[in-house]
């Protein structure tokens, strides 16, 4: 980071918060957190000083949820048996097998190398050559597969479930000594471990074993609690869901303890900060302040979570974060197909699923939606379906309401100008673009960004995360503008990456046109001066025109009149579907699940396109979807070196054509020809 980039910080952070990371600053540079937080043994001091209560919150009523899992056909639980024969998963996506526990937990099984355990966790850093990302070391010890575990115990009352939590529990305390190693590192990542232990202790089995181990989880939470506590100020001050999810924590934690002088305080630290953080991070238009789907869905989990267990107290959250929850509902809803539970891959995305507590899937994002509209809306997202189970698991223990589900136009257009996002439905396909004035800290340089879906299934999607912690482009690499759905200008991001997580100077976006047209087609029109600071002239103008009502074919329409010639790159990314690429025609044909479909890139000006797949020198050709995995994808890139292009590209599932003219174009779609001029750039 530059020097005169720190006269933006204020702005990214806020007054506040700038001061809450500074003293935390000082901490570090003082190194005063290995003084708070030696290493030390499991010794009593830390111990609960009062006995843990059941806080009503987890439902242990088992043939409530065994008639739930007989309905829908859930006979068993695979993912648990495979932990019960010793894999491990990783992001829920990438399994080792053979997890031995001991050193395994601090061992990276993608480059095998590990981190020293004796190396206090303010020392520690989160990348190196030798044991690569530390993030794909310490997600273990998230504990996300406690839930998977408790899940098949509860199913099927088979005891060695539970006996496999209870030994992987206790081999990691034998080997995390108390709070200072690597696996400590993250106040975060302690309170996600918090809250899978505190559901633990609800299942445990209620004989005299059960109890002895209750008594051991009791010590556990709190010496969390107290490492959570102590870097909370640091997690409030970055405005995200670290602060959401460690004030969850406590707030637990401290429900199980109120007569503990400790658990009483974080109780009432944690509801405090829950309140603040929920109303303030999360917009008005339901959308939400890390501008991520799968964040989104991370603060939603948490937030339903916080909720429950407040009901299950008596002391309800107030009514405008239950109104701010529902809104963020609102907003998920839109972006999740209703028939995949899919979304786009749209934001960071660090793999994070915490409360794995349905056989959905990590990609499906149904259950967080539908139960978050039965706290807040009073009525089903969608009709009964294996996605309400987490219902099931939070007091009391079925679903709350009844009635019709949501209904969905099926050609409704739905904006969320406080979040950037533009959805537009149709019988046929939808599409959902990006567009940003941003009033918090941009996770990516994705302006004017498009995701376009056909009966289901993905076309033009967004390459994803892949990795933080890695020495070379790949380093958060995915968050780049050159590998979005969108136009760069000599090569250049939209935004300038001061570090891998903070951007400056944020490109400002803005919709100009969002309208219904009267034979069924809608045209949505939108800009952003990312490139202003370059060349004064050059603002990105794009067109995206649903040409029907049914949704099948689409126009996306890029103009920019720079002062200057530069080279203007736009750029496509495809499923790794089977296809074949004409050259001469700029033509892709792509042969999808619900048939072949059609893509044409055209230029007012001289160009040049290619098609990459997988292309090992470079970010090219690849999407992330899952953490710390990248596959193949089809990257479509159209270069034209000059200062006043217009470019095209056209979808359907009829074969393609493009004609520019100097006052509009024509567009080929099978026998049917689109005449359409440019005037709406001008308005």
């Amino acid at each position: 980071m530059k020097p005169s980039d720190l006269l933006q910080i204020p702005r990214i952070f806020g007054p506040r918060r700038l001061l809450m990371r500074v003293r935390h600053e000082l901490k570090q540079r003082t190194r005063s957190f290995r003084k708070a937080f030696p290493f030390q043994d499991w010794d009593a001091e830390d111990a609960p000083r009062t006995e843990a209560r059941e806080s009503g919150h987890i439902n242990t009523d088992v043939d409530s949820y065994r008639t739930f899992a007989a309905r829908y056909r859930i006979k068993s639980i695979p993912e648990a048996d495979r932990i019960l024969a010793g894999g491990m998963p990783y992001f829920s996506h990438y399994w080792v097998d053979g997890f031995r526990g001991g050193e395994d937990w601090y061992r990276n099984p993608i480059v095998g190398g590990s981190v020293d355990p004796k190396i206090h966790w303010q020392d520690q850093s989160f990348i190196s050559s030798e044991f690569g990302d530390l993030k794909v070391i310490i997600d273990p010890s998230r504990f996300g597969w406690v839930f998977t575990l408790i899940r098949a115990y509860r199913l099927t009352g088979d005891r060695r479930y539970y006996e496999r939590c209870r030994t992987l529990v206790l081999d990691w305390a034998d080997h995390a000594r108390p709070t200072g190693g690597p696996l400590w590192i993250c106040g975060q990542e302690t309170a996600i471990r918090a809250m899978a232990l505190y559901f633990l202790w609800h299942s445990c089995p209620k004989d005299e074993e059960g109890k002895g181990f209750q008594s051991v989880l009791s010590h556990l939470l709190m010496v969390h609690g107290k490492r959570i506590e102590g870097s909370l100020a640091y997690a409030l001050s970055q405005k995200n869901n670290h602060g959401i999810t460690e004030a969850t924590a406590l707030y637990s934690i401290g429900a199980m303890f109120p007569d503990d002088p400790r658990g009483h305080r974080w109780h009432r630290i944690g509801r405090r900060n829950l309140i603040g953080e929920l109303t303030s991070q999360i917009y008005d238009d339901g959308a939400y302040v890390q501008h991520s789907v799968n964040y989104h869905r991370l603060m939603l989990q948490t937030a339903i979570w916080a909720l429950t267990l407040g009901e299950s107290l008596g002391k309800a959250f107030p009514d405008a974060v239950y109104e701010k929850i529902g809104k963020a509902a609102d907003w998920l809803y839109a972006m999740v197909d209703p028939e995949t539970g899919r979304a786009p891959n749209y934001g960071n995305n660090d793999g994070a699923w915490i409360f794995p507590l349905d056989s959905m899937g990590y990609s499906d994002y149904r259950a967080g939606v539908q139960a978050a509209y039965h706290l807040c809306h009073q009525r089903p997202a969608y009709p009964p379906g294996p996605w309400d189970e987490p219902l099931y698991w939070f007091a009391p223990g079925e679903p709350r309401v009844s009635g019709e589900p949501e209904s969905r136009e099926e050609s409704a257009v739905v904006h969320f100008p406080k979040g950037g996002n533009i959805v537009m439905n149709a019988p046929g396909g939808r599409l959902i673009a990006r567009c940003a004035d941003f009033r918090d800290r941009p996770g990516q340089a994705d302006q004017l960004h498009v995701d376009l879906w056909y009966r289901g299934h993905a076309i033009a999607v967004d390459a994803g995360t892949y990795c933080y912690n890695v020495t070379d482009e790949w380093a958060n690499g995915l968050s780049r503008s050159d590998v979005h759905n969108t136009i760069t200008l000599d090569d250049r991001d939209q935004m300038r990456r001061a570090t891998r997580f903070t951007w400056i100077n944020w490109a400002r976006g803005q919709v100009t046109h969002n309208d219904a047209l009267p034979d069924g087609s809608h045209l949505l029109t939108m800009n952003h001066d990312g490139y202003m600071s370059m060349d004064r002239g050059a603002v990105h103008h794009r067109a995206v025109l649903r040409l029907d009502a049914t949704g099948d074919s689409w126009a996306v329409i890029d103009q920019l009149s720079p002062k200057k010639q530069h080279a203007v790159r736009l750029h496509w990314l495809f499923p790794d579907y089977p296809h074949e690429w004409s050259a001469e025609e700029n033509r892709l044909r792509l042969t999808t699940p619900a048939g072949e479909y059609y893509v044409s890139v055209a230029s007012s000006t001289g160009n040049t396109a290619d098609l990459v797949r997988a292309d090992e020198t470079s970010r090219r050709g690849w999407w992330a979807p899952y953490y710390g995995t990248k596959e193949p994808a089809l990257s479509l890139g159209l270069t034209a070196h000059t200062n006043r292009p217009v470019m095209v590209t056209l979808f359907s599932p009829t074969p393609t054509g493009i004609q520019l003219q100097d006052d509009g174009l024509t567009l080929q779609l099978g026998a049917r020809q689109a005449r359409i001029n440019l005037d709406f750039f001008k308005s």
